[in-house]
């Protein structure tokens, strides 16, 4: 049965990411993914002229199902709490889908394997900043209207980049415990509070992480307008 062009397109990507991830970006190269699509060069130059346009567009795929699964669960709030309450849920639940969880990948093997790489590849470059310029922009107007100031304050933004760094980080650790064991040591104290790590994150809830990450923000808003109240 003969597939679109999109769907074939779609099949390029997976396979490209899947390269990636085993491989990273400087290795692969364009023959790399035709082979695995079972193309000639010549025939998937017809769908990606250069490895630059297969990174963006892959980016784009995978961070297209983010942001539209993130949209979808937080049509569903009632209030402004709420929201940062059903971002949370999604952070939280982000290590479980696979989904997500190669973009996570993708992206985050991008930024760090192109150290070298991409100052000769801008327009990825530009995506990925875009892309993380938009999601603290997102935060930022979730926590103007649960704080109840204006998106403009400047004290919005420094709370919006607190608020982004710890889930951030929690995330980034999660996603460690979730896909991949934690790099052993001969050290045997280390070896032991790595242990002791992974069973306090197992035993992190939805609402734990919620409640931690609410409660923070409402520090942070509490000391940063002190002054008004």
């Amino acid at each position: 049965m003969k597939i679109s062009t999109e769907e074939k397109k779609a099949m390029i990507i997976q396979n490209f990411v899947s390269l990636l991830q085993q491989y990273g970006i400087e290795k692969v190269t364009l023959n790399d993914v035709a082979e695995k699509s079972g193309l000639t060069k010549s025939a998937l130059y017809y769908y990606f002229d250069s490895k630059e346009a297969l990174m963006i567009a892959s980016f784009r795929k995978y961070r297209s199902m983010m942001i539209g699964k993130l949209d979808s669960i937080l049509k569903k709030a009632r209030d402004p709490k709420e929201t940062i309450e059903l971002y949370c849920d999604f952070l939280f639940d982000l290590p479980k889908d696979k989904d997500i969880a190669r973009l996570m990948t993708f992206s985050d093997t991008v930024i760090a394997e192109l150290a070298k790489y991409i100052v000769n590849v801008p327009a990825v470059t530009s995506e990925i900043v875009q892309s993380r310029k938009n999601d603290f922009d997102q935060i930022k107007l979730m926590i103007a209207k649960y704080a109840g100031h204006s998106e403009s304050d400047p004290k919005i933004k420094k709370i919006a980049l607190f608020f982004n760094m710890a889930c951030g980080e929690t995330l980034k650790y999660m996603f460690r415990m979730g896909y991949g064991e934690l790099s052993g040591s001969a050290n045997p104290e280390i070896c032991r509070l790595e242990t002791e790590y992974r069973e306090i994150m197992k035993s992190l809830t939805r609402e734990d992480f919620s409640a931690f990450i609410i409660s923070g923000l409402d520090a942070l808003i509490k000391t940063t307008f002190k002054d008004k109240n």
